[in-house]
């Protein structure tokens, strides 16, 4: 090789061969122009791989440049970014996103319209006997969505069914467990059986006045299914008849992570955002006259025959300062609505 000519060798190692050198001569003349491109492939086994590009010359010391790279253990393309988290979103992909925000104050059958509150309070609320036509009938709203009375089975997204165990229970510790069953569809979702996991907090909490004190519940509810999230339920009573509600605080949870009760109970940060906000205002019971307004509310389901196996009852959602959970009750008897977006 001539002194104006020049050489590039290329280096390079695998797992199992070692080194090996490729080298290439080029022209003699200075002013001759020449591209190098140099392209490793790496063995898909490879953990890394070297290189060294050496270029050298008659008239030039050599120049050495060294390239470490890691190598991947597949084919080498790109795997795709996992999907950030976003809890706002997750939030609203649940069956339960689809309660409405407020009660319904009065109901047209003949228009086919519902009018809903429009604040948090327990004499805004309108109280109505069953009807038959809520099996299957919808109803506009002002903002011309439709709204339906929800079953029973759906009215257990906001809390557990009975079944001779207390669950949301504000009075006493409860640590327990239940297998919950929700509809393979259900308002948009998917449903399916379960575990669902309950316990109250450490200690009692201020909840107001009458009681002052009670315990929150905290629950993973629907475990196995796309409905899984955490709950947080507690009582509040101000002292007024007209200023006390069942509070339900709801958190999508991730599908790839398993969570334990640990996490969720007395955890102030997890609760102080994100989290979808159903408030049932303790409207007592109306038998001709209301009763027990601000320390209990019952709320009606769709469903035309009782839990008990009656067609003179319908299931409906009760509560106390005590318990919550889904029950019977005489149809005749004048219950609150809480509705849900038809699909």
């Amino acid at each position: 090789m001539s002194s104006d000519s020049w050489s590039a060798n290329v280096e390079y190692a695998t797992d199992d061969k070692g080194w090996v050198t490729l080298s290439q001569q080029y022209g003699d003349g200075a002013e001759a122009e020449q591209n190098l491109t140099v392209s490793l492939k790496a063995n898909p086994n490879q953990t890394t791989r070297d290189a060294s590009l050496i270029i050298s010359s008659g008239a030039n010391p050599e120049i050495r440049i060294s390239i470490k790279q890691a190598a991947t253990q597949d084919s080498g393309t790109e795997e795709p970014e996992e999907p950030t988290w976003n809890q706002q979103d997750a939030n609203a992909k649940l069956a339960v996103s689809n309660f409405a925000k407020f009660d319904a104050a009065s109901i047209d059958e003949a228009a086919g319209t519902v009018e809903f509150c429009t604040e948090l309070n327990c004499t805004s609320s309108g109280w109505f006997e069953w009807n038959a036509n809520w099996t299957t009938k919808t109803y506009t709203a002002d903002d011309g969505k439709q709204y339906r009375v929800p079953t029973a089975l759906e009215m257990q997204l906001l809390v557990p069914g009975y079944d001779d165990t207390d669950h949301v229970y504000f009075s006493s510790p409860i640590d327990n467990s239940m297998q919950e069953r929700l509809p393979d569809e259900i308002l948009g979702g998917k449903g399916g059986e379960s575990t669902s996991y309950f316990r109250t907090s450490t200690e009692k909490i201020e909840v107001g006045t009458d009681p002052a004190l009670a315990y929150a519940v905290y629950a993973l509810r629907f475990t196995q299914t796309e409905q899984r999230s955490a709950y947080m339920y507690r009582w509040y009573n101000s002292g007024s008849e007209t200023d006390a509600y069942l509070a339900i605080r709801i958190k999508a949870l991730p599908d790839d992570e398993t969570y334990t009760l640990d996490e969720i109970v007395d955890n102030e940060e997890y609760w102080n955002a994100e989290y979808i906000e159903i408030d049932l205002p303790a409207c007592g019971m109306n038998f001709g006259s209301v009763l027990l307004q601000g320390a209990s509310g019952d709320y009606w389901t769709s469903t035309d025959v009782g839990l008990n196996g009656s067609d003179e009852y319908a299931p409906n959602l009760s509560f106390t300062d005590s318990y919550s959970w889904i029950g019977d009750n005489r149809k005749t008897n004048l219950l609150n609505i809480r509705m849900v977006a038809a699909e």
